[in-house]
């Protein structure tokens, strides 16, 4: 789709950037900048590749939007986007596994302009404020906003005044049933892939883990349900292995055995026998989420059901005591 803009008297000596996104209100800063390095943007006919570029008064701007770009999330294998909750301001969607967190955004993007092209019978360029993140394995409740004013919601994360609630399984049996984990975090790059470590640098991050005992499978593993107090980078992963108690089918900070997942003696970081378990990714699913309204300020309380594989893993493990 190709636009034009005439920069006003007004408007002279602005940013490129920042020109086109007052124009284009919908779209965010990230996606008019991946715009200008596609060589979508022109001024005055030419190519111009710099976001900072100051504009003068009588100026033309062209923006020509790629259709293969624009295509791109629909010819996804990953299209489908299951939506927990929408309104105009909050998309609230349950993000399948094994999806990396940019291309379902892109699937995200793709699903609110095909509805509300619907909708509104028209072009629409839809606006998607990316809130928290969920890692490629990790299933469950993803955030995002509809509209700037609606960004107000971040404040909440930032101030953990959201109520965040996971489901794990992680080996071995858990002794308390309830415990609160607290130890720094430090964000590298570390060996065996790792980007976070146990730290008590000054430099490490304060990270706070609580979780309460759901159901135990002798010493083989155990269902946890887990309150992310924090929001560190793989911070329950981490959390977990710290005091001994890995993930299932975390590769990273768990078993590396290719093909099965190591339980680990009670206690100890130990490898007993390898089982092999049905599932292929991190036993990990963002469960609930509870927060206030950005813009009805009313209590929002949001679940995510359990998806087919880690409820698979759960009865292998029931299977088994």
């Amino acid at each position: 789709m190709l636009q034009k803009f005439r920069v006003k008297k007004s408007e002279k000596g602005k940013r490129l950037d920042s020109f086109l996104h007052g124009k284009m209100e919908d779209w965010s800063h990230r996606k008019i900048k991946q715009s200008i390095n596609h060589r979508e943007v022109s001024v005055n006919g030419q190519v111009q590749l710099v976001s900072g570029w100051f504009l003068k008064a009588g100026d033309v701007v062209t923006l020509q939007e790629s259709q293969a770009k624009i295509g791109l999330a629909d010819r996804s294998r990953y299209h489908f986007v299951p939506v927990l909750y929408e309104d105009d301001a909050l998309l609230i969607t349950n993000k399948p596994a094994l999806i990396d967190y940019d291309s379902f955004v892109l699937n995200v993007n793709a699903y609110l302009k095909r509805t509300n092209e619907k909708r509104f019978l028209r072009t629409y360029y839809p606006y998607v404020g990316q809130i928290h993140r969920l890692d490629k394995e990790t299933s469950g409740i993803l955030l995002f906003t509809k509209k700037k004013s609606a960004n107000t919601v971040a404040d909440q994360f930032r101030g953990r005044k959201v109520k965040k609630i996971y489901t794990a399984v992680v080996w071995g049996s858990v002794e308390k049933e309830h415990g609160i984990i607290e130890a720094g975090i430090k964000k590298g790059i570390f060996k065996d892939g790792k980007k976070v470590e146990i730290s008590e640098a000054d430099d490490a991050k304060e990270s706070r883990t609580e979780y309460w005992v759901v159901e135990r499978y002798d010493n083989i593993a155990t269902l946890l349900k887990v309150r992310l107090v924090t929001g560190r980078t793989h911070q329950i992963r981490v959390h977990m292995t710290h005091i001994n108690h890995p993930l299932v089918g975390d590769k990273i900070y768990g078993s590396k055995v290719p093909g099965t997942m190591v339980p680990m003696v009670p206690g100890t970081m130990v490898p007993m026998v390898p089982i092999k378990v049905p599932i292929k990714r991190q036993a990990l699913h963002a469960h609930q989420l509870e927060f206030t309204h950005p813009i009805t300020n009313k209590p929002l309380k949001i679940e995510a059901p359990l998806p087919l594989d880690i409820e698979q893993l759960i009865d292998f493990f029931r299977e088994k005591v």
